[in-house]
């Protein structure tokens, strides 16, 4: 008499498995790339499904829909940007302080970008598209080290550690934009990662840094 198998959950892989495939993550994986290369309106579910090598049924099992696929890629993409913890942009305590802290600031960033650049990108699409903000959170990473990063600025110009003549506003979107801008250079990525610091990404650290002196 055969014995009875106990029937499982579709997309749940059986306990006994193992070395099962962890479908959710996979899904996950593959949307950040798609969202990241493509953008929230030109993904699909379908497409996605196609990636992983499995059915749009069993992505709509795992989660509600493409928003609740988008905002978990995001939690996900939040919780890798550990890096960056503003840990540098505290009070300045001299025109030598703000080079300082500003350098620690771009190597957070660019080892975001090297280490992550799927779900860094997807956050610099989060934060350029107005068209997203109904799909999105406002405790985005970037967002919010675009504002500490201003506050410094603005602190450090009343202390008397800029210029006179720089608008300290000015000189934080500058900043920001232009690190931003070299970060998302996928031919630079290589060089992004801390095991791999060069004189190319020390002459992009300097370069980005020399703006506040100059």
């Amino acid at each position: 008499m055969r014995a009875k198998t106990k029937r499982r959950s579709v997309g749940r892989p059986s306990k006994a498995s193992g070395g099962a495939r962890d479908l959710k993550a996979e899904i996950l994986s593959a949307a950040t790339e798609h969202f990241s290369m493509l953008g929230y309106f030109a993904t699909t579910t379908k497409e996605i499904a196609r990636a992983v090598g499995t059915s749009e049924s069993l992505i709509l099992y795992h989660f509600k829909g493409k928003d609740d696929l988008y905002l978990k890629c995001l939690e996900a993409a939040e919780s890798n940007a550990f890096v960056l913890s503003y840990r540098a942009l505290t009070k300045a305590l001299s025109f030598e302080d703000v080079s300082a802290k500003i350098r620690i600031m771009v190597d957070d960033v660019l080892d975001f970008f090297g280490q992550h650049p799927y779900e860094a990108t997807m956050l610099v699409r989060e934060i350029r598209n107005p068209a997203l903000q109904e799909h999105c959170r406002s405790e985005n990473a970037l967002k919010i080290l675009a504002e500490k990063l201003n506050a410094f600025l603005t602190n450090a110009a009343k202390d008397g550690f800029l210029k006179d003549n720089v608008d300290p506003s000015w000189l934080g979107l500058t900043l920001f934009t232009s690190l931003i801008s070299i970060a998302r250079d996928h031919d630079l990525a290589e060089c992004f990662l801390k095991k791999n610091k060069t004189s190319k990404r020390d002459a992009i650290v300097t370069k980005l840094v020399s703006m506040v002196k100059e």
